[in-house]
């Protein structure tokens, strides 16, 4: 695994590799407001189902935005707190099953247990974060630290301690900062 960085000259060593002299390694904990672990109303009961907000598991959590699902949660669900719901912006994190699967809601939504909501900081591009935890490198990451758990999943404190490439003006990364992580 490494980080491979072009048109860059000057670089210093991290925990996960060389990176750009001015970048640095966060923990994705120091990114975020909140973070928050989904669930799933009771199948059986008939009134927190087939209403108008969509209800995702981390199934959906593969193309950059997410904006419905395969079942749809009532406003009593919501209202009774069966269920977590997410706002337009926020990330989602696969965190069971579906580890390493993220994407950006793209509208307001509910979400299961295998799927953790994260309310990023001001000034954070959750796009960046979908692109890099995409990447083959964070992905083996998430493998390597989900292996060994009984369910395989990542529990909160560890997906908020996993490192994070930070570049220095993060709110507009120049050309110079093309990179590739292999």
């Amino acid at each position: 695994m490494s980080v491979e960085f072009k048109w860059e000259t000057e670089f210093k060593e991290t925990e996960i590799g060389e990176i750009p002299r001015d970048w640095e390694v966060k923990r994705l904990g120091e990114l975020i407001q909140k973070a928050k672990n989904g669930s799933t109303p009771l199948t059986k009961d008939k009134s927190y189902w087939n209403g108008e907000i969509p209800w995702i598991t981390s199934n959906y959590l593969r193309s950059l935005y997410v904006f419905k699902g395969d079942r749809y949660v009532t406003k009593k669900a919501i209202n009774e707190k069966k269920t977590s719901i997410a706002n337009k912006g926020v990330l989602l994190f696969g965190t069971r099953i579906g580890i390493g699967n993220v994407a950006i809601a793209g509208r307001e939504l509910a979400f299961n247990q295998d799927v953790t909501a994260i309310w990023l900081k001001e000034g954070i591009k959750g796009e960046y974060l979908v692109r890099l935890i995409r990447s083959e490198f964070y992905q083996r990451l998430l493998k390597d630290i989900a292996e060994g758990t009984t369910v395989g999943g990542i529990d909160r404190e560890t997906l908020l301690n996993l490192p994070v490439v930070y570049p220095f003006i993060f709110r507009t990364i120049p050309h110079r900062y093309c990179f590739i992580l292999v």
